[in-house]
């Protein structure tokens, strides 16, 4: 995960080890997880300002796309890919960034392929 460096993928800043597990730093996304960002925006009146309109929803799907297009370049598959594993950064459209996150399940598909290109 370390070396990942893409706009839609969480970024790991630092790891620090101490006596009982490691810990790991990374980048702040002030919202939450995408999961509990669209709860919340539900319950939003159409005329709010906050509230989630079709192009938002597709935006934030665009976002997800091309942090799986990234790691598939990398050699990378997910396997576990939710939107509790999908952060965001910010309410408005403006900065809003949904980020790929929670790389536990995740592994390197042609690690021990002998056949690949």
């Amino acid at each position: 995960m370390n070396h990942f460096r893409h706009k839609h993928v969480l970024r790991l800043l630092a790891v620090c080890s101490n006596e009982k597990s490691p810990l790991l730093v990374l980048e702040l996304m002030e919202i939450g997880d995408l999961l509990n960002y669209l709860r919340k925006s539900r319950k939003l009146q159409p005329s709010d300002s906050q509230a989630l309109r079709l192009q938002d929803l597709f935006a934030m799907c665009e976002d997800v796309a091309r942090g799986c297009s990234y790691l598939e370049e990398m050699r990378f598959v997910h396997r576990d890919l939710a939107c509790r594993y999908c952060l965001v950064s910010a309410r408005d459209c403006e900065n809003r960034v949904v980020k790929i996150g929670d790389f536990g399940l995740a592994r390197d598909v042609y690690k021990d392929d002998y056949y690949h290109k």
